[in-house]
């Protein structure tokens, strides 16, 4: 399947999060979760530039990206996907707006700021001031895509056990 199938493009779409999977040079697989932009051709994500996933990714730019469109059931998105880290300052800004776009102004978003509208003053202030300098842009161009089926909650139990 190609990144640009109607399945993808809509799964990319209902999707709020994604967890990016990166290895470090070691070898050592690395998971994050970040809030992401798609604008069709690539898919965007805002972090510290100190990050391990940005760390990683400047060693290795190969990533997976997996997504599950915030459903306890169902298949999940796994994309395989070149990286890159933008550290151009007019990227964040223009991130920022797609974002509030994506996660404020949708029905979900506006209800749940209306029924907490009296955090708004500390949530923007509070964003303003712990928006670190150092915060780089990674651009993700996927590759290749494939449904592939959730792992059982055992299985994940298994892997985490053995991770320890």
């Amino acid at each position: 399947m190609t990144p640009d199938d109607p399945r993808v493009r809509q799964f990319l779409t209902r999707s709020m999060t994604m967890r990016v999977a990166t290895l470090s040079a070691s070898g050592v697989p690395h998971l994050t979760p970040l809030r992401f932009i798609h604008d069709g051709r690539a898919i965007y994500a805002l972090t510290r530039g100190t990050s391990p996933a940005v760390r990683h990714i400047r060693q290795q730019p190969g990533v997976v990206l997996l997504l599950d469109a915030e459903r306890p059931t169902g298949p999940v998105l796994r994309l395989r996907a070149h990286a890159a880290v933008r550290g151009e300052p007019q990227l964040r800004g223009w991130w920022e707006r797609r974002a509030a776009t994506k996660y404020f102004l949708r029905p979900g978003g506006l209800w749940n700021m209306l029924r907490h509208w009296r955090n708004l003053p500390t949530w923007a202030r509070t964003r303003r001031s712990t928006m670190p300098a150092d915060t780089v842009l990674i651009e993700f161009v996927p590759e290749a895509a494939e449904f592939v089926p959730r792992p059982s909650a055992g299985e994940v139990g298994r892997v985490q056990g053995g991770c320890a």
